[in-house]
């Protein structure tokens, strides 16, 4: 979804995801920010961006690896993300 603006656009979107799939690439831990990111995706389905932060983050950073089946609850993250000259609004998943 494209947004011609900086503020998110105040749409309806999803309260709670409930997922289930497989860590479709090598998750990654930043220490200066205590985040923890990676892609996963359910059987023929599109691949979606989680992260985690805090004691959350620390207690999987060792557990997660690519390849690895995720059964997870999560909330919606959006932001606008500038690729060149185009923003772009997208959602992660915490």
């Amino acid at each position: 979804m494209i947004s011609p603006s900086n503020e998110i656009p105040n749409e309806d979107t999803y309260a709670l995801l409930e997922f289930q799939g497989i860590v479709a690439d090598v998750p990654t831990y930043d220490r200066e920010s205590g985040k923890l990111e990676f892609v996963a995706r359910a059987l023929n389905r599109p691949t979606l961006k989680f992260f985690a932060q805090g004691e959350t983050a620390l207690a999987f950073k060792n557990l997660l690896h690519k390849g690895a089946w995720v059964q997870l609850t999560a909330t919606p993250f959006p932001k606008i993300e500038t690729l060149g000259i185009t923003r772009v609004r997208v959602i992660e998943w915490e």
